[in-house]
């Protein structure tokens, strides 16, 4: 065996990487990765690797293989005390939790527990987005605008705004930076703000002319 396929947070690493590219593969490299830290009793590592694909899941709008698979062994490693994170480890963990209620259609905006998650990964965002490739940080903010549309326009523009400082960053792709144009154009139209729904739409065009 070729040691990617033995080394659990290479598996995990090549995993994180493919979900904008391949969400089939990543998804292998996602169990891969779990059935090594779970088989090690890593929790961690486990915590992480679950996240994966409920965050793939969520950025690419899909049933991702082994969806409900994922989201239990995700809501298993969630539910426990968290184990200590790095801020890039965390940011990730929390949205993840934040795209469940998305893709089991429960969404509770007064949860006490997805709200702190929503702050946490607010400030981890505004604190430590430079810990972050350009990609991952708008998958990231992916999950973060999905949970606060549902909690309000407020709340959504938040996040709109948090991400202003990033939205010129080169190392995001054309479709990474589309599906977050049309996402941001398709919330404010919901809300009724046709402006700055026009305004995203525009941007969005631009990059697939």
């Amino acid at each position: 065996a070729q040691i990617q396929d033995t080394e659990p947070c290479i598996c995990y690493a090549i995993a994180l990487a493919l979900i904008p590219v391949d969400e089939s593969r990543s998804s292998e490299w996602f169990a891969r990765g779990y059935e090594a830290f779970d088989s090690g009793a890593d929790r961690k590592g486990a915590l992480l690797a679950a996240s994966g694909p409920v965050l793939g899941m969520n950025s690419e709008y899909s049933n991702f293989t082994g969806r409900a698979v994922w989201l239990q062994r995700f809501i298993e490693h969630y539910s426990a005390p968290l184990p200590p994170l790095t801020p890039a480890e965390e940011v990730r963990v929390h949205t993840a939790a934040l795209c469940v209620p998305m893709l089991t259609h429960e969404v509770d905006p007064g949860d006490s527990r997805l709200v702190a998650a929503s702050e946490r990964v607010t400030a981890l965002i505004r604190d430590h987005a430079d810990s972050l490739s350009g990609d991952e940080l708008f998958m990231l903010a992916t999950g973060l605008a999905d949970y606060s549309w549902q909690v309000g326009l407020t709340q959504f523009k938040r996040v709109d705004a948090l991400m202003r400082p990033h939205a010129r960053r080169r190392d995001v792709r054309p479709l990474v930076r589309l599906r977050w144009l049309w996402l941001l154009a398709a919330i404010y139209r919901y809300f009724g703000d046709y402006e700055s729904s026009g305004r995203h739409w525009d941007e969005a065009w631009a990059i697939a002319d």
